[in-house]
């Protein structure tokens, strides 16, 4: 049976282990502004394997060739001036053999940002980036970098959204 000093000690841990995760965790609690996943553009179509369900309801999916690289790109809702600090990417991949690699942060056409060597692949997740300081954009522009290895397994991709916060 639990005395009120019990009850009184695990809603003061449970409310201390909240609040650290809260405050581990800033970027979680900010306003962000997304775009849906099917406006994602494909820059070589080419390279993908089918493109009769590629824009679908729940977002962009495709299957990548085995041994190809591609760029995805989204435009988050962005306006002059507009200050940011984080971007984040909704995605899954068939398998290890399909991987985001790379991002690029763009402002209008000027390359602004570069994360490399990612390896980010695997079920739903949410990625999130640290620009490193508050950027002021013009025009923000979120490109992603796809590669399909050549092994027998799943090249697919499924983007859900990106977005951006400051």
């Amino acid at each position: 049976m639990f005395t009120q000093y019990k009850i009184s000690k695990c809603l003061t841990m449970s409310f201390c282990f909240t609040a650290m995760l809260f405050l581990s965790q800033p970027i979680l609690a900010l306003d962000w502004a997304c775009t849906h996943g099917h406006s994602g553009n494909i820059e070589y179509v080419n390279r993908v394997e089918t493109l009769d369900r590629v824009h679908i309801g729940w977002g962009l999916q495709f299957d990548q060739k085995s041994g190809l690289v591609n760029w995805i790109h989204f435009a988050p809702p962005s306006s002059f001036g507009q200050k940011t600090r984080y971007v984040a990417l909704q995605f899954s991949t068939g398998s290890v053999d399909a991987f985001i690699d790379n991002v690029d942060i763009y402002d209008l056409g000027v390359k602004v940002k570069q994360f490399t060597n990612l390896g980010w692949s695997g079920p739903q997740q949410i990625q999130i980036l640290d620009l490193g300081e508050e950027m002021t954009f013009t025009a923000l522009g979120i490109s992603v970098e796809v590669k399909a290895g050549v092994e027998s397994m799943s090249h697919e991709f499924t983007f859900n959204g990106a977005c951006a916060s400051k």
